[in-house]
């Protein structure tokens, strides 16, 4: 296939601005009969469809659908007329700068359709502008007296039409000149966004035509699997290969070896590859080594060491991190005092594509296909470990078949390029399922206290003490006592509604690896608060729904300094938790549970109705609200609210990493456990709640309410009241 020599989607480092389409001095576009490539985006096929790049990681939160409705909904093209294609990453050296081609390429924080929507709308609207001048070129007519509609230019004073491609095919080429700044349609006019469309994704998964890493083959590749070492900063003392390589298919057994603590990571831990002809030769060659592994040190952890640093920490004095009024005089001038404890316990990520990676170093360059978040954060990682220029790192972006964080990191795709170095050939690296719950990026663990001051059924001050194994452990340029600004949001609620407020942040010791789960630090900390106002609401004598809505219901707007937004609308909380109506359960063994959280820019509340049957819970209802500004694609929507909202569920009722022996005991869906699908109600409603010309992310923002909805709706129906998880310890599930 042959490019036409129009370049459309080029950005500054920001990605702020699209560089408008201009051919090179004395270059005619070149032509291909079938098929004519406008810009790095879009291509005109002759028989009408309309090919559209995603230059977004796809893992599963269907943003190629809301990124191709961006460009159509400018294009003005016909939705059905629409196919995709996965761009790879882009990046190109300007004055000796590392700029964007595509636009910015990260999926993370529930912010790539709120970082991306005006970008590739811009892409689609550039485009549309080209075709419309050059059909007026064509007509010999006056733009203005040009309109679109599905694909065809309509000159109205003659009635002369266009379709794309015949405007594509007849130009040979423009001039600067003739483009302007692309004008955006109203939100009012949107003929495509905000529509209940079908995802992209669906035909190809429904007949099993989606591309993973795994599917990848190139000539003459490898295939891999590694051994690794068990323990935390462990070191390989020696190995065995021998049965390994008289494995049929086997080639090559070699080491691979680690950065230690403090040092940031490189790869986990330790290890021993196996390199071989297919991808079952290289797991049986794994299985056939023989290794011997030493401890880092003489601190060997377990869960029981790790909590009790925790509660240490906890009765010490911490890190002030915010401190609003007076806190002591106002709680020890209190009526009533009310000091309780929480725990969150580490968790896996367990998306259900363990990591991979296909790799091929040569002399001065590499080639990845790897399914990562931040590809080109992985590209600086490989340039570095390498020593060649970034812009010799290519790296192709197939589906993530899930992450929830996980392969925001780099390590899987540095162990295949270390294992293609050594051996020259290309290879694919393959994790298996122990190796991706036994060698992940924890989300950390954590024991709260929270003391509050009541006066007049008022809660006039409010501690909330926090003791974690901060995800921040051995990040480049990150000082311990920085620590708590990954797990603590100083503005998150309830900071600035309650007067006297104090946030106490204790930095736990572990080597356990650490990372972000889906909606990192509000997970943890939404259960916390959310169940303590639940708690409090009992105590009080108050319903709950009604205690949490006075609490959240203010005309008051408050800076937020943290990531997502730069402002928090406890309101619109109030109207999240308002549209989910206040029903009060129907016997004593029903309960139905109430909770609220603001993620990353977007709200949302959290109804869960269970039944007390037979000293077990049965879920039985939930709803859900949701305001995420500017609702663009609705069924993407639904489906990540309610995704996020089992994922969660499926997190507190079941999951917990226990250590011992500075190793992780879990190893497969054995013995970490995910919600089985008897346990998930058919009855789940959400609801969006419209607000705005902006659009917010989605992905993460159910996770944070649903388990203390669940804990308060348990300790309504049955009296049981859940302060750590996972909850199955404490209570069954039918």
């Amino acid at each position: 296939m042959n490019r036409r020599e129009f370049f459309l989607a080029g950005a500054a480092i920001t990605g702020g601005m699209v560089f408008y389409a201009q051919f090179p001095a004395g270059v005619a576009a070149k032509e291909n009969n079938n098929i004519k490539q406008i810009s790095d985006f879009v291509q005109i096929m002759c028989d009408g469809r309309v090919l559209v790049g995603c230059n977004q990681p796809e893992m599963g939160q269907d943003i190629t659908t809301c990124m191709i409705m961006c460009i159509a909904e400018e294009l003005e093209v016909d939705w059905q007329s629409i196919e995709y294609t996965r761009m790879p990453l882009g990046l190109k050296k300007a004055y000796e700068q590392i700029l964007w081609k595509y636009g910015p390429q990260l999926s993370s924080g529930s912010a790539t359709t709120r970082r991306n929507w005006e970008y590739m709308r811009e892409v689609g609207a550039q485009a549309r502008n080209f075709l419309v001048s050059s059909a007026a070129k064509i007509l010999n007519a006056d733009v203005k007296d040009c309109s679109v509609q599905s694909g065809v230019v309509k000159h109205l004073p003659s009635n002369n039409q266009l379709s794309y491609y015949d405007i594509v095919k007849l130009n040979s080429s423009v001039e600067p000149s003739d483009f302007k700044s692309p004008q955006l349609s109203p939100s009012k006019k949107f003929t495509i966004l905000g529509k209940d469309l079908p995802s992209l994704n669906t035909p190809n998964i429904v007949y099993g035509k989606k591309i993973y890493c795994a599917d990848i083959r190139h000539p003459n590749m490898k295939f891999a699997a590694i051994l690794r070492c068990p323990y935390f900063d462990g070191k390989l003392k020696n190995f065995d290969g021998e049965k390994a390589m008289a494995i049929n298919g086997v080639s090559h057994v070699f080491e691979l070896i680690s950065r230690k603590s403090p040092e940031p990571f490189t790869i986990i831990n330790d290890g021993v590859a196996v390199v071989a002809n297919s991808t079952w030769a290289a797991i049986k060659g794994k299985d056939a080594l023989k290794t011997e592994w030493e401890h880092h040190s003489n601190k060997i952890e377990s869960s029981l060491s790790i909590k009790q640093s925790m509660e240490q920490q906890l009765a010490g004095q911490g890190l002030l991190v915010r401190n609003d009024g007076n806190f002591n005089q106002s709680f020890a001038q209190s009526e009533k005092k009310i000091k309780l404890r929480y725990e969150v316990p580490l968790i896996a990520h367990i998306p259900m594509e363990p990591p991979s990676c296909y790799a091929f170093v040569q002399d001065h360059s590499v080639h990845v296909t790897a399914p990562v978040q931040r590809p080109r954060q992985v590209a600086h990682d490989i340039s570095t470990f390498l020593g060649i220029d970034i812009i010799d790192v290519s790296i192709n972006l197939p589906v993530l078949g899930g992450s929830f964080g996980r392969k925001l990191t780099s390590d899987f795709v540095l162990e295949a390029v270390m294992i293609s170095k050594k051996i020259r050939r290309p290879v694919l690296l393959q994790w298996s399922r122990e190796d991706d719950i036994k060698h992940d990026f924890y989300r950390p663990s954590s024991l709260h206290e929270i003391q509050a001051g009541i006066q007049n059924n008022q809660i006039i001050a409010w501690k909330h003490s926090m003791a974690s194994t901060s995800k921040f452990y051995r990040r480049k340029n990150i000082k311990i006592e920085d620590y708590w600004k990954s797990e603590f949001y100083p503005d998150d609620f309830p900071a600035n509604i309650i007067p006297n407020y104090q946030l106490e942040y204790h930095s736990v010791d572990s080597k356990v690896p650490r990372g972000s789960l889906r909606a990192p630090g509000h997970n943890s900390n939404a259960f916390v608060v959310q169940s303590f106002i639940a708690e409090l609401a009992g105590l009080l004598g108050k319903d709950h729904f009604s205690f949490l809505h006075d609490l959240l219901n203010t005309n008051k707007s408050f800076p937020y300094s943290s990531f997502g937004s730069e402002l928090f609308e406890p309101k619109r909380l109030a109207k999240c938790l308002q549209a989910l109506n206040n029903s009060p359960s129907k016997s004593n063994h029903t309960g139905v549970g109430y909770a609220t959280h603001f993620t990353f820019g977007s709200y949302c509340a959290h109804k869960i109705e269970v039944e007390y049957i037979n000293n077990s819970i049965k879920i039985k209802k939930i709803s859900i609200a949701v305001d995420c500004g500017l609702p663009i694609h609705p069924r993407g929507i639904e489906s990540q609210i309610i995704g996020g909202t089992i994922d969660a569920l499926s997190a507190a009722m079941f999951q917990e990493i226990t250590i011992d022996n500075d190793a992780i005991l879990q190893s497969n869906f054995h013995d970490y456990k995910v919600i089985n699908h008897h346990l998930i109600p058919d009855d789940i409603k959400v609801i969006i709640i419209p607000n705005g010309n902006q659009p917010e992310g989605v992905g993460e923002i159910a996770y944070s309410s649903a388990a203390p909805a669940l804990a308060n709706a348990i300790d309504k129906a049955c009296g049981i009241r859940l302060r750590s998880m996972p909850f199955s310890k404490d209570i069954s599930f039918v």
